[in-house]
C-alpha cells in the first residue's frame, strides 16, 4: 500500500460524499459493492504464517478485494463495513464461546477515519454470528505507521506500542479480527500480547491476505 496524503484522503471522502455510490470493486454506479466483484469474495482460504494460531482471509490482496479494503480503510467508505464483515463470517470457528477481538489501528489513524473502524467492522461480525466484541489491545501513539516496514521492524514497533489493558479481556477465547494480512507482525504481536496475559487466541480472520 501506498502512504496516503490526509488532505487528498479528505478530498477524496467529500466526493464520494456528493458523487453517486459506485462499487469499491469496479466502479459501477448505484451500488457500494456488485454482485459481479462479490465473487471475489466467496472463496475464503487458510493463511499460513508462523506463530499465529488458524488463520482464514476471505481473498488474496488483489483485484476487487484490494480495491474493497482500501476504499473502506482509506477513503472512509463506512458503507463497505457490511461487505467486510460478512467476508469475515466464514472464517469464524464455530466454538463456542468466543470473543471477537479488532485489531487496533493507530490513535491518529482512527481520529481520520472517525473511530477505529476494526471495532465497528468486528461489531459487525459480531452481530451476525452472535458473538460478543471485546477492546482489550491498544496502540499507542508513538506508533508508527506499518507502511513500508519489513516484518522485523513492524514486530518491534508494536512490540513497544502495544499494551493490554486487563479489565477489557474476555473470560473466553479470542478470534482476532483484521482487514490486511501481509507480514503477520500485526497479529502476531496481537496474539503474544494476549497470551501474556492468559487469554488463548483461537483463531484470526482477515479480509485480505498478501
Amino acid at each position: 500500500m501506498t502512504k496516503r496524503n490526509p488532505a487528498r484522503a479528505l478530498l477524496r471522502a467529500l466526493l464520494d460524499a456528493l458523487l453517486p455510490t459506485r462499487c469499491a470493486g469496479c466502479g459501477r454506479q448505484d451500488t457500494p459493492w456488485c454482485q459481479t466483484c462479490a465473487g471475489a469474495l466467496a472463496a475464503p482460504f487458510p493463511v499460513h504464517r508462523p506463530h499465529l494460531p488458524p488463520t482464514t482471509a476471505a481473498a488474496a490482496y488483489a483485484g476487487p478485494a484490494r480495491r474493497l479494503v482500501i476504499a473502506a480503510k482509506e477513503r472512509n467508505r463506512r458503507d463497505l463495513y457490511p461487505v467486510i464483515a460478512a467476508a469475515l463470517v466464514s472464517g469464524v470457528p464455530p466454538a463456542r464461546p468466543l470473543t471477537l477481538v479488532p485489531v487496533p489501528s493507530r490513535p491518529a489513524a482512527s481520529r481520520r477515519r472517525g473511530g477505529p473502524h476494526m471495532t465497528a467492522i468486528a461489531r459487525e461480525v459480531g452481530g451476525r454470528v452472535g458473538l460478543p466484541v471485546a477492546e482489550p489491545l491498544v496502540l499507542g501513539r508513538g506508533a508508527r505507521d506499518s507502511v513500508g516496514l519489513g516484518a522485523r521492524e513492524r514486530g518491534r514497533n508494536l512490540a513497544r506500542h502495544l499494551r493490554v489493558r486487563p479489565e477489557a479481556l474476555p473470560d473466553t477465547p479470542v478470534v482476532l479480527v483484521d482487514d490486511v494480512l501481509t507480514t503477520g507482525a500485526s497479529a502476531v504481536a496481537c496474539a503474544r500480547a494476549l497470551r501474556g496475559h492468559g487469554t488463548k487466541v483461537a483463531a484470526v480472520v482477515v479480509c485480505v491476505a498478501a
